[in-house]
C-alpha cells in the first residue's frame, strides 16, 4: 500500500452564494456586514471540507480573496480601476484570446 501525505495550497473553489454575494457587494445590494457574514461561512466550509478529509494543516481556502493577486493591485498604487477579469488564464486569459488587456496590465507589460 502507498501512503501519500496531502497539503491544501492555494485557493479552493468558492461557492456560488459567496461568488454571488461578491457581485451583490459590488453592485450595492448587500452591506460589507452581510458580505462578511457569507464569507465567514465559506471560510468554515473550506476549513470543514479539509478536516473532513483529514487533512491536518488546513487553510481557508482563500475564500476572502479576490484572486491570489488582487492583494498585490490592493496594496500598490498606481494600477487604476481592476476586477476579476484582470486575473484571468489560460482560455480566460484576454491576453491568450487576442482581446485587449486590462490598462493596468498594458502598463505591466510595457
Amino acid at each position: 500500500m502507498i501512503t501519500a501525505h496531502t497539503d491544501v495550497f492555494g485557493s479552493l473553489l468558492r461557492p456560488s452564494e459567496l461568488l454571488r454575494a461578491r457581485e451583490e457587494l459590488a453592485a450595492g445590494r448587500i452591506t460589507p456586514v452581510a458580505f462578511k457574514e457569507i464569507e465567514d461561512r465559506a471560510v468554515d466550509g473550506a476549513v470543514r471540507l479539509q478536516e473532513d478529509a483529514g487533512i491536518e494543516v488546513v487553510t481557508d481556502g482563500e475564500m476572502r480573496r479576490l484572486s491570489f493577486q488582487s492583494q498585490m493591485t490592493e496594496a500598490v498604487q498606481g494600477f487604476g480601476s481592476w476586477d476579476l477579469d484582470a486575473f484571468l488564464w489560460g482560455d480566460g486569459d484576454p491576453m491568450m484570446s487576442g482581446m485587449q488587456p486590462p490598462g493596468f496590465m498594458v502598463r505591466l507589460l510595457e
